[in-house]
């Protein structure tokens, strides 16, 4: 038998190197099964959020069970634990950085939905190529949608930081998601973090004034005690108009605390003139010292809200910020650090710039480290293009189906059949014969019409023909099988009959 290569590994990164990784190398093939290899020894995506490749596999081993051979040994306890398939998501949700946040920071701070796409899955998804990136995307906003809806929100969140999530949603309304049409020029929510509070302060005053007042106290009809008054009161006009409620001394207006600013410098003050709704929700928002203001409201940037400067710790970090400067590792010795990064070193930060390299930018290892490598001679082998979904030569970019030289992170195949048969998503017929720059044909067998009333010819032209079939749709050698098999229900005269279009 053959070997296998897992996409998702990275075989330079084991557990004993920084940064780490579960070992992974090619997978031998199953010998009672031609073709197929166990999934139990591949890292790909399993899990409420699809944890993949042998690092994170790892990291998520370490943070839930406390041993790294966990998910290393047996990566398919992500898929089959219920505690780990969810943790995993978690633990993924709450750690995983990209340009400076993680989801739950897009979401809690900046109100962001195209937030957490884009941290997820922003390489293939913001923006979506062609096909079925676009309809994963769109099948994305359509649960989305519906959960909103299910949940009764006022909004949906920003769509604004997954690059074409807010066109894809505009032309995808009328069809894959539908459940959206119900937002349809509904504002969404504020991408600035929210105030908590409403925009005016509430009023202490009744809505209406009582309309039976009841006396205190008994009357009596014996003779007033309250001696006369010794001058006859005055008629006349008060000198100046009342006001509308008593003038309050500034003091009495002075509210003891720290509280967020995040209108103006994001900060914790204690200026004693926090917005009305905090003042009057004190025990919510107002917080007895700096630190703990700061720790609560601005985690992220705890340095700078108390006020104190960051001392450089001589060591690497990924360049996120700075995107001009390409996929490096910075000293921050030459460029400080993000304080998030700074506050949580073990996470960010590496002693060398190769650890730091490895853990960051494995798929572009020679640019981080800045070594200039000599291409090797093209193979004129097979890579999946996954912008297009389709296949292509690793040969200089003019020749005959050339795609340029194969990236790093791409397996090679010695036929496009076999690449082909990576691309799970498309149909095999149409990504074999595209990628040759063919027009693609049907094999002429024959598979269940969408209306499941009938069954329909892999072709493309008139009745019988349906158009090509999908890779996941059963082909069967002729029509009667088809009905026998799939539509099994109706009456087969009538579906044969339906099926060859008489």
């Amino acid at each position: 038998g053959g070997s296998y290569t897992d996409p998702y590994c990275n075989s330079a990164l084991t557990p004993s190197t920084d940064p780490d990784g579960c070992a992974c190398g090619p997978v031998a093939e199953d010998g009672s099964n031609s073709g197929y290899v166990p999934a139990s020894e591949l890292f790909f995506g399993r899990g409420a959020i699809q944890t993949s490749w042998n690092y994170n596999y790892i990291d998520v081993s370490l943070a839930l069970t406390g041993s790294a051979d966990t998910f290393c040994t047996d990566p398919d306890l992500i898929a089959t634990n219920e505690s780990y398939a969810w943790g995993a998501a978690i633990y993924f949700w709450m750690s995983h950085v990209k340009n400076g946040k993680t989801s739950h920071d897009s979401v809690l701070t900046d109100a962001s939905f195209g937030g957490t796409v884009d941290n997820i899955n922003g390489g293939l998804e913001c923006p979506a190529s062609a096909g079925y990136f676009t309809d994963a995307v769109s099948y994305r906003l359509n649960h989305y949608c519906t959960a909103a809806t299910a949940m009764s929100v006022d909004s949906l969140l920003s769509l604004d930081e997954c690059s074409g999530l807010s066109t894809i949603m505009s032309s995808c309304v009328s069809g894959l998601c539908s459940a959206c049409n119900a937002w349809v020029g509904v504002t969404p929510a504020p991408t600035n973090a929210p105030t908590n509070g409403p925009t005016n302060a509430p009023t202490n005053a009744p809505t209406n004034a009582p309309t039976s007042p009841v006396p205190t106290q008994k009357p009596t009809t014996a003779a007033p005690t309250t001696p006369l008054p010794t001058h006859k009161p005055t008629t006349a006009a008060p000198t100046t108009p009342p006001t509308s409620k008593p003038t309050l001394d500034p003091a009495s207006n002075f509210v003891v605390g720290y509280y967020p600013d995040w209108e103006v410098d994001n900060i914790c003050k204690n200026d004693g003139a926090p917005p009305p709704y905090m003042a009057n929700n004190q025990v919510g928002w107002m917080l007895s010292s700096l630190e703990e203001c700061c720790t609560k409201y601005f985690s992220w940037k705890l340095n700078a809200c108390m006020g104190i400067t960051a001392t450089p710790l001589g060591m690497y970090y990924p360049n996120w910020q700075q995107q001009v400067q390409g996929n490096i590792c910075l000293f921050d010795e030459d460029v400080m650090a993000p304080e998030y990064m700074m506050l949580n070193p073990a996470l960010y930060m590496h002693s060398t710039k190769e650890s730091c390299c490895t853990k960051f930018y494995n798929w572009d290892y020679n640019t981080c480290m800045g070594i200039v490598t000599t291409p090797a001679p093209p193979s004129n082998k097979w890579y999946v293009n996954f912008d297009t979904s389709r296949c292509v030569k690793d040969c200089l970019v003019g020749a005959d189906l050339c795609g340029g030289p194969v990236p790093s992170s791409s397996a090679l195949f010695d036929t496009v059949d076999a690449c082909c048969a990576r691309i799970t998503w498309v149909s095999s017929n149409v990504c074999i014969a595209e990628s040759q720059g063919l027009v693609p044909e049907g094999s002429k067998k024959w598979y269940v019409n969408d209306n499941m009333l009938s069954c329909q010819q892999d072709c493309i032209g008139n009745a019988p023909c349906g158009g090509l079939a999908q890779r996941w749709q059963v082909l069967h050698a002729d029509a009667t099988t088809c009905c026998r098999l799939q539509l099994s229900w109706l009456d087969q005269l009538e579906c044969v009959s339906a099926s060859n279009g008489r």
